[in-house]
């Protein structure tokens, strides 16, 4: 029971956000460097308009997943916060309200997307020889939407509970499962970015699985029958503090767009070259990502059991770090 959660209202807050934070670091990486092995395996096995046709799709891929990872954080916050005050009943009740938001969203984000899809490649300036494969590239990850909202739900409860362990083994399986899937759909079977994109999401399917299992084994997470019954203000609270963090990622995204598609214009070289310089700084980015998560994380269950100044002690102390 003690990995499978963290109380961080007590204790130095450092050395609390730095335990936390550390394996957080090596699955946010490890959940990098899954998405350049894609960049490595289709550049290497299929051919380099097809690196560019997988990479031109990073920006949409981030306009639609970035704005479901946003989405799902609100039940991370909520989960905190009761988690800190041991409101335990809220907690549960929190998770699915938040479920019935992320959920149902999701599921319009991925009809929405997918009827779509091939417009806003045109809207991109995608150049004509890239566009089947970039089509049938994003098309198939964005089958997979509710899948990848559900890994980051998942986790995003774990981490609220403090455990940062689960979800970085759940990284692991996933980064090996996609790596040899990569190989085995790219190399072996000759599917190019469709096995790519096939070994994307079934890497993904299994880390929601085992962060599922995880978060099952903890005993005050059981949900019972009631725990489903609709509360209003609960379900406000979380589309309230989700919807900001939302729409951050969204805004953030299409600057990324109109940016590729003024590199579109170039053709599939720059696009290539592009896409993977890219994916190599979002790897050196993770650093700040990961310690704004515990952060965040010791933020909210403090501010769940009352400790108001216990944060602005620990928020000093990880800005200096």
């Amino acid at each position: 029971m003690e990995h499978q959660v963290r109380d961080m209202t007590s204790g130095k807050p450092l050395h609390l956000i730095t335990a936390f934070s550390v394996p957080l670091l090596f699955g946010n990486i490890l959940q990098q460097m899954y998405n350049f092995v894609d960049t490595l395996v289709v550049g290497r096995g299929v051919s380099m308009d097809a690196l560019a046709a997988v990479g031109l799709t990073g920006s949409l891929n981030f306009l639609v997943l970035g704005f479901i990872i946003g989405l799902s954080q609100g039940v991370g916050i909520l989960c905190s916060q009761y988690f800190g005050s041991r409101e335990y009943a809220q907690l549960r009740k929190s998770v699915t309200m938040s479920f019935y938001l992320n959920f149902s969203t999701g599921a319009l984000l991925t009809v929405l997307s997918m009827v779509s899809t091939r417009q806003l490649l045109v809207w991109m300036n995608t150049p004509a020889e890239l566009m089947a494969d970039a089509w049938l590239y994003i098309n198939v990850i964005f089958g997979g939407i509710l899948i990848s909202l559900a890994y980051n739900f998942l986790s995003g409860i774990l981490r609220a509970l403090g455990n940062s362990r689960d979800p970085l083994i759940a990284m692991i399986i996933a980064f090996i499962i996609n790596t040899v899937l990569d190989v085995a759909l790219v190399m072996g079977l000759g599917w190019g970015v469709l096995g790519a994109a096939a070994a994307t999401v079934s890497a993904q399917l299994f880390s929601a699985i085992y962060c599922f299992v995880c978060v099952r084994k903890i005993g005050f997470m059981k949900l019972e029958k009631k725990d489903w019954e609709w509360n209003g203000a609960l379900f406000r609270k979380s589309f309230v503090l989700s919807l900001p963090v939302a729409l951050m990622n969204s805004i953030t995204a299409l600057g990324v767009i109109f940016m590729q598609i003024a590199i579109n214009g170039f053709g599939a070289v720059y696009i290539a070259a592009y896409s993977v310089a890219s994916k190599i700084i979002i790897i050196f980015e993770q650093l700040d990502v990961s310690f704004g998560t515990g952060a965040g994380t010791f933020a909210g269950q403090n501010l769940g059991a009352g400790k108001t100044g216990r944060i602005r002690e620990g928020i000093h102390q990880v800005n200096l770090l």
